[in-house]
């Protein structure tokens, strides 16, 4: 299987939704984290990695201040 985007290879299941979230937040992130494109990541403003293209960390994606209420 390969990413839609860019063609890159996504073999395993957490990279699927890694993709997923990764390129949902590039196209419609909210305020809080820090996108560094180089990375292919965003970052809490505290420096911890919240989602990657490889990993998703839901606390930091979906914490404090990320949630409109």
């Amino acid at each position: 299987m390969s990413c839609t985007y860019d063609g890159r290879p996504v073999t395993l299941s957490r990279q699927i939704l890694a993709e997923e979230f990764y390129w949902m937040e590039v196209e419609w992130g909210g305020p809080g984290l820090i996108h560094d494109e180089e990375a292919q990541a965003f970052y809490t403003p505290g420096g911890e990695l919240a989602l990657s293209r490889d990993r998703v960390d839901l606390q930091h994606l979906m914490g404090p201040g990320r949630m409109e209420d």
